[in-house]
């Protein structure tokens, strides 16, 4: 079981979803709307040059392809190399099954990266791929899951920035 504190998590999430909307303004990108949702069936809406795009946005605290001093001790990395897809917490579908974004956006924290992908093929992996399923990943009671996506072999069809 993860060792979480939804509040803590919950504050962070919403300090990322601001950064995501800084990354997309300096890219002279309009911002039309930003709700943070717990519905989670989108975060953003925003105006590009073709048209108008909604964006899912989630975060990685554990993600680490190598290690780092952090707070007195030394962070091995995650061993996995892997996205976490969440699809069900609190025994409901969430997370890739409920969203309506046309953007599923995952901060990658520790790597300072943010991967994109459009929601459609993001789910069409999912649905073609075997993935191992990762249960009790949340808050204690949640039984949180989510597939764990191997990044390496799926990087090609994410965007990927880095960011400070």
């Amino acid at each position: 079981m993860g060792n979480y504190n939804f509040d803590v998590d919950l504050a962070e999430g919403i300090r990322l979803e601001k950064k995501f909307i800084q990354f997309l303004k300096s890219k002279n990108k309009k911002i039309l709307s930003y709700k943070h949702s717990s519905t989670k069936e989108k975060d953003l809406t925003v105006e590009f040059d073709y048209g108008i795009q909604t964006f899912e946005v989630k975060s990685d605290e554990y993600s680490l392809d190598y290690p780092i001093y952090f707070r007195n001790t030394v962070i091995e990395p995650d061993g996995f190399g892997t996205l976490f897809i969440e699809c069900e917490s609190w025994g409901k579908y969430s997370g890739i099954i409920t969203t309506k974004a046309d953007w599923w956006v995952h901060f990658l924290k520790r790597m300072d990266q943010i991967w994109m992908i459009e929601t459609k093929i993001l789910k069409e992996i999912i649905h073609t791929q075997p993935f191992d399923l990762m249960e009790n990943a949340g808050d204690p009671g949640s039984n949180t899951k989510g597939l764990l996506l191997p990044r390496e072999h799926f990087k090609k069809f994410f965007k990927i920035y880095y960011y400070e």
